[in-house]
């Protein structure tokens, strides 16, 4: 039976800006099991990236639980929380937040630095994760020499190249085209065959298809959760209905 990597349990997330209160997620619990490959979709402000914070340790909720690997988070030093992102989490970010001073291979190598690996075994890892996105090629090329689709790819190398429990991405294709965006996406589905368990943020339903479970949000809440076909053929059909009663 696949072990429970992360999950939440009725968790409340509230931003606050003077008196006003913005509920961003209203009590939302959800387990990801390893292997998952799973799409968080919602119109904006529907809270996906907000609860993509909160499953990947990059943010507290304001009320409610998260749990990794069994054990509750809420009592972590920051200290902790960012050891144990460094040793078990990888991130992908839209932006794709690589150092512009650095090489792809520098550039894969930081957090493993930052953990305190050697810098001889972080250069053997970070090289291999590169020619495993097909950016061997590139090793020694700066962000400025490489296309938004091979800066994508660097830093889907930098979050595996420390072998991760879970990938989380936020977003990953929204700055790319869509040549670029299926050449990420299809890194992400090897990835997944390979075993890695995935966590990723879209607005694309056809994005979300290739993942195997989808998690849809709406007003801060899980409206749907289940196969992919399933969740986004309900969404579809949603989607059809709108547009025809627009359209009378």
């Amino acid at each position: 039976m696949p072990r429970t990597i992360i999950s939440t349990h009725n968790v409340r997330k509230v931003y606050q800006k003077g008196a006003a209160a913005t509920v961003a997620l209203d009590g939302v619990s959800v387990e990801i099991q390893e292997g998952e490959y799973v799409a968080i979709i919602g119109k904006s402000g529907a809270g996906k990236s907000t609860l993509l914070y909160q499953l990947s340790l990059l943010d507290e909720p304001t009320e409610g639980e998260v749990i990794f690997l069994g054990k509750p988070t809420a009592s972590l030093t920051d200290t902790q929380r960012t050891l144990l992102r460094l040793e078990h989490l990888g991130y992908i970010f839209q932006d794709y937040a690589l150092l512009p001073e650095l090489t792809a291979t520098e550039n894969v190598m930081v957090p493993m630095l930052m953990r305190g690996v050697e810098e001889e075994d972080a250069r053997a890892r970070a090289q291999e994760a590169l020619r495993r996105v097909e950016m061997g090629h590139r090793l020694n090329n700066r962000p400025n020499e490489l296309s938004g689709g091979e800066q994508q790819r660097v830093s889907i190398a930098r979050a595996i190249a420390d072998a991760p429990d879970i990938l989380f991405a936020d977003e990953p294709t929204a700055n790319l085209d869509t040549v670029m965006s299926f050449e990420v996406l299809e890194q992400f589905d090897r990835l997944h065959r390979e075993g890695l368990t995935i966590v990723t943020v879209t607005h694309e339903l056809e994005y979300a298809r290739r993942a195997n479970r989808v998690i849809e949000l709406r007003d801060g809440k899980i409206l749907r959760d289940g196969p992919a076909e399933e969740v986004i053929r309900e969404r579809e059909a949603e989607i059809a209905e709108m547009t025809k009663e627009l359209s009378q």
